[in-house]
């Protein structure tokens, strides 16, 4: 009912689907915050509930025309807030180029003719300044005593600079949902390869691959999401 208020209708995940055991890993990491950064108009949010996730969320979308929207689904459900912010390592004030799409591929980077000529209603059609927030300053502030995060992000080449900024905290990242470019897509982005082998040095382990963004002309993938945890924290 509360997911219906929300103005979403939430159908069961197929038993079999990878979305549906991706939901099951965040379950069973039982963090007692969930960060959802770029989180357009909340769905990952809708769909960690709807999986049995009831732990505090927090969303974190710059976009006003997304925010304006994610902002109100928050309000309609319990120990759920939302913050009109981007997140990175440099806490400021930066250009966010909104995208076609009704924001979905908008970003702090330039994006490149690969992505353009994929999905040509992404093209950017402007700019507006956002605050830039750093996780660990924003966690201090906000959040001192979460100790058991779920961290997704989907930012639109930003990964690094997302994760680098949560700092000491990410010891406390217990599960992790991130956006991986097989391409690249956007101008300075961190490439899958890389981003792998950064977390398996943090001591992530990988646990789900679910497909992303793909080239309709081609049939090829250009993105996807990796999904991580700490098995010695489950």
């Amino acid at each position: 009912m509360l997911l219906r208020r929300a103005g979403v209708d939430i159908q069961r995940f197929p038993g079999e689907s990878q979305e549906y055991l991706s939901m099951r890993t965040l379950v069973s990491a039982e963090p007692d915050l969930v960060l959802d950064v770029g989180a357009h108009h909340g769905q990952f949010v809708l769909d960690a509930r709807a999986a049995g996730c009831n732990a505090a969320a927090v969303s974190f979308e710059p976009g006003s025309e997304a925010y304006a929207l994610l902002s109100g689904r928050a309000r309609s459900l319990p120990s759920w807030s939302a913050v009109r912010a981007a997140v990175g390592k440099n806490p400021g004030i930066a250009s966010l180029n909104v995208a076609g799409n009704a924001g979905a591929s908008s970003s702090l980077l330039p994006m490149l003719a690969l992505h353009e000529a994929a999905a040509p209603d992404a093209t950017y059609i402007g700019t507006e300044p956002v605050e830039v927030v750093r996780l660990d300053d924003w966690l201090h502030h906000n959040r001192p005593l979460a100790r058991r995060l779920a961290v997704k992000i989907d930012c639109q080449g930003t990964e690094q600079s997302v994760l680098e900024g949560l700092d000491k905290r990410l010891a406390d990242v217990v599960w992790l949902r991130v956006e991986l470019s097989i391409r690249p897509l956007y101008e300075g982005s961190w490439n899958w390869l890389t981003a792998s082998r950064w977390l398996t040095e943090q001591g992530f382990h990988v646990v789900g691959l679910l497909p992303g963004f793909g080239d309709p002309s081609t049939g090829e993938m250009l993105q996807f999401d990796g999904v991580f945890t700490r098995e010695a924290r489950l």
